[in-house]
């Protein structure tokens, strides 16, 4: 009998390797897919070939949120069309990675349900994503959820790293539980750690970083969204999206309580596409200036409070709602900067909780927010 081993979705037959065509529709991103960054993109661009590429074209059409995929996959008309595109773009950013490589990078940074889904089609016992892959430090959820035949808790064995190191020691995988595995990374080199894992290869592959897309004429857009159009405003910290809501708050200590009634401020909430969550972008005089109007009561954005940590609310249109849009280091995200103050849009204390306050902070590289439609 030959062996076989399951590599982040290939599988292995005597030293040759197939896509496993049963699971491929799950590697299509959709609206859930919440990794923007540019290795993450060009993966998934490596992943289209010709049987498939009709496939790809139209869920990008529809409803594909990464820009530089949908950008080049929007534009490319037919397969040799698309994939001379693809081939300027990876050498502009000297993304040059063997087939194995890339989809094991894809996959590690699917979403968790997708993820879980493609694993289970494989009918892997090891599960593992990429939840964090970045110039300095790499970081995997992995579990071990195995058939009834395979030991109940299993341990990391015969270990290959290269491009980092582990932040700590490598635990047993009990079954069903989750666990993290940090690693610091080598700058300027890729990431690569294999080892087995309950008779299973446990592979996960990270190219190396790319702060900033080199993208071909061809494919390149405006970098700010359409202005026709309603967004959510989504943090890329906590995943929630601003909104405007009655704050009320406590002072004092008891029996001496007083509640303070702070009227309508912004906040964050779930990401849901309600009108309470949706905001417009209006132009400004200047190029990249936005006032930023909101959806249920056509009121507009403002800085109420010119410190770090000042609210923010909606109010009656004028020259001090203006808000500067730059481009951030992840791709797709913005800085939101208020002309009135300097300060920029931040949710107080980097906070995950429902409800938290979105206020104004100086300039931070993961304080940034991007429009979903």
């Amino acid at each position: 009998m030959r062996p076989i081993f399951l590599l982040a979705g290939w599988v292995v037959l005597s030293g040759r390797m197939h896509l496993n065509a049963q699971c491929e529709l799950m590697l299509i991103p959709d609206q859930t897919f919440l990794h923007s960054d540019i290795s993450t993109q060009l993966s998934y661009l490596a992943v289209i070939d010709k049987s498939n590429y009709e496939n790809h074209k139209q869920t990008a059409k529809i409803k594909l949120k990464m820009l530089i995929a949908k950008a080049l996959l929007d534009g490319s008309g037919d397969f040799e069309n698309f994939s001379e595109k693809r081939e300027e773009l990876f050498s502009l950013n000297d993304f040059h990675y063997s087939s194995t490589d890339t989809l094991t990078f894809f996959t590690s940074r699917l979403p968790e349900g997708r993820a879980a889904e493609y694993t289970n089609c494989l009918k892997s016992g090891f599960r593992g994503r990429v939840v964090r892959a970045d110039e300095l430090f790499v970081q995997v959820e992995v579990e071990w959820k195995p058939p009834a035949y395979n030991p109940t808790t299993v341990s990391f064995e015969r270990v290959f790293l290269n491009g980092g190191a582990i932040v700590g020691a490598l635990p047993k995988l009990p079954h069903s539980r989750k666990r993290t595995l940090n690693f610091s990374r080598t700058t300027g080199m890729v990431f690569r750690f294999n080892a087995d894992v309950g008779g299973e290869t446990a592979t996960f592959f990270v190219p190396a970083f790319i702060s900033i897309a080199k993208v071909p004429q061809t494919v390149e857009k405006s970098p700010y969204p359409v202005t026709s159009k309603f967004y959510r405003m989504q943090s890329l910290v906590s995943g929630k999206v601003l909104t405007i809501r009655e704050v009320k708050s406590n002072t004092g200590r008891p029996p001496m309580v007083f509640t303070l009634d702070l009227g309508e401020v912004g906040v964050q909430t779930e990401d849901k596409k309600v009108d309470d969550r949706m905001w417009q972008l209006l132009p400004a005089a200047k190029l990249g200036d936005f006032y930023i109007q909101y959806k249920p009561n056509k009121l507009f954005l403002r800085a109420i409070e010119a410190f770090i940590g000042g609210r923010v609310r909606v109010d009656e249109k004028n020259s001090e709602q203006v808000w500067t849009l730059t481009p951030a280091e992840e791709l797709g995200y913005y800085y939101v900067q208020s002309h009135q103050t300097g300060f920029y849009l931040d949710v107080l204390g980097g906070s995950l909780n429902d409800g938290a306050w979105v206020v104004q902070a100086a300039k931070h590289k993961r304080q940034v927010w991007r429009f979903v439609e």
